[in-house]
């Protein structure tokens, strides 16, 4: 492609220098069609203008992976000039192990190699530092070179610090060139203040540039007091990320009317005392995303969210992963109407009550989402929800504890839903037949299969009844509009094609977390038959200790 694309450009410049030995001519015949050449080429310009050509290629080139962009680096000086910064945007502290091997003596040890490859990595990308824009450092590195880079990488906007520990003074003189930084993300870092040879001793005030601040398990160690001081010194965050348990003193800045916020994110499974952040609710009636993981639920924290967060938008309540201490109902009650288009919770110990009262008052809901966690094994009654007439496009949820008549009277009152993704109880067969019978628009299903308790391979028992009464003996109201569905804990090898014919518009087909129960096997293989699946090609996507396998089927 990058060929044939260099040879119109030769045959284009070949035309333009014609073009331009006109001008020389000074004959009024020819001075006439030049002016006329000019005047077409400026309206083509005109219409390319229109058109945008050079966002749209910089969005195709953005998805291109790195060996062909180096490729279409070379065509010519507009591909050129689109390509270079999306190569340079981000960038790597060291090449790779072959290079490396060829490179370096093999007596010299990992941390000597490791600051050769920072010193080269700042001598060859210096000429590109103003386009490089994200980096993320997972590597330690000796302090005095760590700041180097980042005084020679200053245009960094998006910067991420993860799984490091690092004095405060090296903390402070990465930051102190950033002068354009947008996003921080500091995860799995510990700071640890020092007495001998500091090099700083102010703090260092974040750029007015920066929108986006996240914090998860961040160590301090011997109270370094101008590293807080520095991370509360931002003035213009838009969004705000917290997932510590301690370490409260950096939500202060948050205690009084902060103007520019608008999603803040709070995952604290420790707390005991919610009044700090009661007193930011207060304080900020202009949020329009909260997402809250706490234990302590209480009426008190639901009125501060219902009486002073009034532009809310999105709301995310969470309860942590673990075993609860008592089985008592929570009261977490809404009492006046809200503005709430997103709403997702986790509803193990919420009370009938309560989740009634959170629905009814959300009348303008697109997207819900009721989990259950399981967690908690008491067996808790049975409950029923009701759900006025909404505009719900999305529903997730899980339908453990949830009476069958809550599901149906859900689906009457939501005639737009067009995406649902259902976790499945033990007895599953009634509650797929009501989202077949009520969901005339659904576009997307995600079906998690219940934990089977016994049995003889219960998986695949559950997963060939499935397929045989609701995928091939398919009578659904949405045979004729679905085009995505995902089939979660199913096994890819025990189905094939012929299993979802039925549905004219199925465009992929989703086995996510395909593995073996084998500790030892890393990556399970998948065996592609082509003869079970004419029509589609197979993308294999590496997870952890599992494979995502999509099916998608092939264009005609």
């Amino acid at each position: 492609m990058a060929r044939i694309y260099r040879t119109s450009i030769k045959n284009n410049q070949s035309k333009e220098d014609s073009t331009s030995n006109l001008g020389v001519n000074r004959k009024p015949a020819n001075i006439k069609k030049a002016r006329k050449l000019v005047e077409n080429n400026s309206q083509i310009i005109k219409r390319s203008d229109n058109w945008n050509i050079n966002s749209i290629l910089s969005n195709i080139l953005a998805y291109t992976n790195h060996k062909d962009l180096i490729e279409f680096n070379t065509v010519c000086k507009k591909w050129n000039h689109l390509t270079t910064s999306i190569i340079h945007k981000s960038i790597k502290l060291q090449r790779s192990r072959a290079i490396k091997n060829k490179c370096y003596d093999k007596n010299l040890n990992k941390t000597t190699i490791a600051d050769l490859e920072v010193i080269e990595c700042i001598k060859n990308n210096s000429k590109h530092a103003q386009l490089v824009k994200e980096f993320k450092l997972n590597e330690k590195l000796e302090p005095q070179r760590a700041i180097e880079f980042f005084e020679t990488f200053k245009f960094i906007t998006n910067l991420t610090i993860d799984r490091l520990k690092m004095s405060q003074d090296q903390f402070l003189g990465m930051i102190h060139p950033l002068n354009f930084l947008e996003e921080l993300n500091l995860s799995c870092l510990t700071i640890n203040k020092i007495v001998k040879n500091k090099f700083y001793t102010n703090a260092v005030q974040l750029p007015p540039t920066l929108k986006k601040l996240s914090f998860e398990a961040v160590n301090l160690i011997n109270n370094p007091q101008l590293f807080n001081q520095t991370i509360n010194s931002h003035s213009n965050l838009v969004e705000f990320k917290f997932k510590m348990y301690n370490q409260t003193d950096i939500l202060e800045p948050f205690l009084k009317n902060y103007p520019t916020l608008k999603i803040f994110e709070y995952d604290n499974q420790m707390l005991e005392n919610p009044q700090d952040i009661i007193s930011i609710f207060e304080s900020n009636p202009q949020l329009l995303a909260l997402r809250l993981t706490i234990k302590c639920w209480s009426n008190l924290i639901a009125n501060a969210i219902n009486h002073n967060l009034i532009n809310l938008e999105e709301f995310r309540f969470t309860e942590p992963l673990m075993y609860h201490e008592d089985s008592l109902p929570v009261f977490f009650k809404f009492s006046q109407h809200t503005k709430i288009k997103i709403l997702n919770l986790t509803w193990d110990r919420l009370s009938e009550c309560s989740l009634n009262s959170i629905l009814l008052n959300c009348p303008y809901l697109e997207d819900l989402s009721l989990v259950h966690t399981a967690i908690n094994q008491v067996e808790n009654p049975v409950i029923s929800l009701k759900l006025p007439k909404s505009k719900i496009k999305k529903l997730t949820i899980s339908c453990r504890n949830l009476n069958e008549s809550s599901l149906d009277s859900i689906l009457l009152n939501c005639p737009l839903l067009e995406d649902i993704d259902i976790q499945l109880p033990f007895v599953w067969k009634d509650w797929m037949n009501l989202i077949g019978k009520r969901c005339t628009k659904l576009q997307k299903l995600k079906v998690s299969m219940p934990v089977l308790r016994s049995g003889v391979d219960p998986e695949r028992t559950f997963q060939e009844t499935f397929q045989r009464d609701i995928l091939v003996n398919n009578y659904s109201a949405y045979a004729n509009t679905l085009t995505s569905l995902t089939l979660n804990q199913f096994d890819f090898h025990f189905a094939k094609e012929e299993h979802f014919n039925s549905f004219n518009k199925l465009k992929s087909i989703y086995f996510p977390c395909q593995r073996y129960s084998h500790s030892y096997v890393f990556h399970p293989k998948i065996d592609f038959n082509k003869d079970l699946w004419p029509n589609y090609r197979i993308n294999i996507r590496n997870q952890n200790s599992s494979v995502d396998v999509e099916l998608i089927k092939n264009k005609y």
